[in-house]
């Protein structure tokens, strides 16, 4: 929760594109943009039985853009920054 509090707080622009329920989960497809860098990206909720968020699972594409968002998030979150490797390093 404090990792999407987060986000909220340092983006830019944070916009909802579509948001699809079902019964067992939710999800949503945005766009983020956290200072020059923007990502694509859905937040699925899986829910339990009691309807309740049993867990989150955030995608960001493109890659290159989630390793440079990230960046800007790691050092709040207390989290290492990660690291973009490619097949030539």
């Amino acid at each position: 929760m404090e990792a999407i509090q987060t986000v909220h707080r340092l983006a830019a622009d944070l916009t909802y594109r579509e948001v699809l329920s079902g019964e067992t989960h939710h999800t949503a497809f945005f766009r983020l943009q956290i200072e020059d860098t923007v990502v694509n990206g859905v937040d699925y909720a899986l829910l339990d039985a009691d309807g309740e968020i049993a867990e989150v699972t955030i995608w960001w594409r493109p890659l290159p853009s989630a390793v440079e968002l990230q960046g800007h998030l790691a050092h709040v979150l207390g989290m290492q920054p990660w690291e973009l490797r490619t097949n030539g390093e």
